[in-house]
């Protein structure tokens, strides 16, 4: 494996640094100032304490999720975070079909599957 390689702990966390740089980009042109707050707090949290990231990643995600679904489906009520997520992969071309199956996968067996190994 050459050095630097995107496989290699600090290819790969350059790899991530760029990938989330690019995100924060992208949310400030689509997403109002609460969620890109929300993102930039974790990600900086995430540099810090590893484990409390993942609860705020958890937290994260449920603000942006609640956010597109109030946005897609106004008149239903919010619900649990995956049950929220399985009504908007229902919409048609709101998530990638590759999405949708991941999530769905997820749903069923509570974790994502790995690469190439999908029902």
């Amino acid at each position: 494996m050459k050095a630097g390689s995107p496989m290699e702990p600090q290819g790969f966390l350059s790899l991530i640094e760029q990938r989330l740089g690019a995100l924060e980009t992208r949310l400030e042109t689509i997403a109002d100032r609460q969620l890109t707050g929300e993102v930039k707090r974790a990600i900086d949290i995430a540099r810090v304490d590893l484990p409390f990231a993942l609860v705020k990643a958890r937290y994260v995600l449920e603000v942006i999720v609640r956010d597109i679904y109030r946005r897609e489906l106004p008149r239903a009520k919010v619900k649990h975070l995956f049950d929220m997520i399985a009504a908007l992969c229902e919409r048609p071309g709101l998530f990638s079909k590759k999405i949708t199956t991941d999530i769905n996968y997820i749903r069923i067996n509570g974790t994502p599957p790995p690469d190439g190994h999908r029902p």
